[in-house]
């Protein structure tokens, strides 16, 4: 038996033995699909948790996360109500851009408006991350580079 023969026979047992779970082989491709050099990583720098109870009219608490780029930031609130989660956001600078939320269970695409503001319903999720993409307004200001946040868990 050669090496690659005993490398393949291991390879089998140990997908029948211990499988990967589809969401993880998910969530590696799209880590490797971000690999855009258009795009800029934001990173969390603030996380209101819900243990700090800021409370909706509705009494639900909610989940505030602020990513920074070098010329962006992307401010988030998420509540989570029946196996849903609703993102309330808002983009600095402000302005229209295409909003998309990646998760474990899919994606979906919002607009944002003129102030830069963008509602997204999504199915609750393990990972999350957000992808906003400015419309391209040709002023040649800073605000028009697309910026993905990190991966994060609601």
């Amino acid at each position: 038996m050669t090496q690659d023969d005993l490398g393949a026979a291991l390879q089998a047992m140990l997908a029948q033995a211990d499988p990967v779970p589809e969401a993880a082989v998910r969530a590696a491709h799209a880590a490797i699909e971000w690999r855009d050099l258009d795009s800029e990583l934001a990173l969390l720098t603030s996380d209101l948790q819900p243990g700090r109870e800021l409370e909706h009219a509705r009494g639900q608490a909610a989940r505030l996360l602020v990513f920074r780029t070098s010329n962006r930031i992307i401010e988030l609130e998420i509540t989570e109500a029946d196996g849903q989660l609703r993102l309330l956001g808002q983009l600095d600078p402000p302005g229209p851009a295409t909003v998309t939320v990646q998760s474990d269970a899919g994606e979906a695409t919002a607009r944002a408006d003129g102030r830069g503001r963008f509602r997204l319903d999504v199915a609750a999720a393990a990972r999350l991350r957000v992808v906003a993409e400015p419309d391209d307004s040709g002023d040649g200001g800073d605000g028009g580079q697309r910026a993905v946040t990190e991966w994060f868990r609601p």
